[in-house]
């Protein structure tokens, strides 16, 4: 899976029959974990009041909250 080939086809050359089975003994690599923190820092740095990517800014919140009810 990490050169692109799909999890379907990876489960059938490493005969896992389940996709919970396959997910168990797929382990993730340190260098994987790395590139992908390095792209999600790049993501925010790029744009960092986008609240697509980064939903913690206020923007998110502010658009679903109901009104305080009275007691």
């Amino acid at each position: 899976m990490r050169y692109g080939v799909g999890e379907q086809v990876a489960m059938k050359i490493s005969g896992h029959r389940t996709p919970s089975i396959f997910r168990r003994y797929h382990i993730i690599q340190t260098d994987d974990m790395l590139k992908a923190l390095t792209q999600t820092e790049a993501s925010l740095m790029a744009d960092p009041h986008n609240s697509t990517i980064y939903p913690h800014n206020g923007h998110a919140l502010t658009q679903n909250v109901a009104p305080a009810r009275e007691a």
